[in-house]
């Protein structure tokens, strides 16, 4: 293993930042310390991008009857209402019937009314995580995807 020291004394390091380290004893004070003689680590792809979520807001049973069920994204996504009726929402024992903005057209595509006619039983809604060039796909503009979603509703 190769090994790198970083300046000591306070010099910055390449780049010109200087690396330290907080910790807290048991008394929660704190103590900073420099870190030097240590390894650098070639990391790839920098920090994890902030999580992107979606959420459901859903009648608890349905009783056979169609019903509206609410989709609310952290972020904008960049898709049409017809991807989102189409092809990004699964289902099981019921079908998409329609898709809309809450708050019209202008209301930016952050939350969505979600129209559900159930078949039969247990109705299940899911917003799978797929990757971005993937028909029926919900990302962001910087192209993340959004995580698994889904939400259960009794006959």
């Amino acid at each position: 293993m190769n090994r790198t020291p970083l300046p000591r004394n306070g010099d910055a390091e390449p780049g010109g930042h200087r690396l330290t380290a907080v910790a807290a004893d048991r008394r929660g004070r704190r103590a900073i310390r420099r870190i030097h003689d240590c390894a650098i680590l070639n990391l790839t792809g920098g920090p994890e991008p902030p999580t992107f979520t979606a959420s459901w807001s859903a009648p608890t049973r349905h009783y056979g009857q169609p019903f509206t069920a609410e989709l609310t994204f952290s972020e904008e996504v960049t898709l049409s209402y017809r991807t989102l009726h189409d092809h990004a929402i699964g289902t099981t024992n019921a079908i998409v019937t329609g898709a809309r903005r809450r708050g019209g057209p202008s209301g930016g595509n952050r939350n969505w009314y979600i129209d559900v006619g159930p078949t039969r039983g247990q109705v299940n809604l899911t917003l799978p995580s797929r990757s971005c060039s993937s028909q029926g796909a919900v990302c962001t503009r910087d192209n993340r995807q959004v995580e698994e979603a889904s939400v259960w509703i009794a006959p």
